[in-house]
């Protein structure tokens, strides 16, 4: 076996692992999701299980969004960076096969919701 740094250990290495690109641009060379707000958005997972409402969620989370502002920064492509962050089991599989059909439009993940399968 050859013989590895720990830097090739440190974590996967997938497309999948960044949040998929808003259609609105980030207009600042540089931002921070501190890990306060990441840790907000984990208390607030959805795994799609029968009793979980997936518009309510989306709800629940549109209306937390709204309440943050980074300057550059629209609140869609905020959604788009916290919103994988929310999400865990069947919902994060969901997100990874519907992510890229929906071209960084985040009402186009909202109607995507209408064929969400229950775990």
């Amino acid at each position: 076996m050859k013989n590895l740094s720990m830097f090739h250990f440190a974590g996967p290495k997938s497309s999948r692992l960044e949040p998929p690109l808003s259609s609105q641009p980030i207009l600042v060379d540089s931002y921070e999701l501190r890990v306060s707000l990441i840790n907000k958005a984990y208390e607030c997972t959805f795994s799609r299980n029968e009793k979980e409402n997936p518009y309510s969620h989306l709800l629940d989370f549109k209306q937390v969004c709204s309440c943050l502002n980074f300057l550059g920064m629209s609140h869609e492509t905020l959604k788009w960076k916290l919103f994988l962050f929310t999400l865990i089991g069947a919902a994060k599989l969901w997100n990874a096969q519907t992510v890229d059909s929906v071209d960084g439009e985040w009402e186009a993940l909202r109607v995507n919701l209408s064929v969400f399968p229950h775990s």
